[in-house]
């Protein structure tokens, strides 16, 4: 073990972190799979859990990315102690009335 820490920490070092990001949500996405905690008698708090120690112990992330509010949302696990949901700026909308009014400049298009 001693031998492939040095290893271990070097190639954390040359994953992007896109690429750290994307695997910790799809590797949560499969392990919040209903079958997935019926096979390893987990509730959705230990797939975080476990998932988030991942992120940290073999990807290098400081702390568990936030995800889509919507993945979340599909995944069953909105809410779940353990796991953040990006939150959105809406500074692209002015309210013109009572009516929001998105002004086209911002990532919603």
């Amino acid at each position: 073990a001693a031998l492939l820490e040095p290893r271990l920490r070097a190639a954390r070092g040359a994953l992007p972190a896109s690429l750290a990001q994307e695997a910790y949500a799809s590797l949560l996405g499969v392990c919040s799979e209903p079958g997935c905690l019926r096979r390893l008698r987990w509730s959705k708090e230990d797939a975080v859990r476990h998932t988030n120690a991942f992120a940290a112990g073999v990807l290098g992330l400081a702390t568990p990315p936030p995800l889509d509010a919507a993945a979340l949302q599909r995944m069953g696990l909105a809410g779940v102690r353990g796991v953040a949901a990006k939150t959105t700026s809406l500074s692209c909308f002015s309210v013109a009335g009572n009516a929001p009014r998105h002004k086209g400049r911002c990532d919603l298009g």
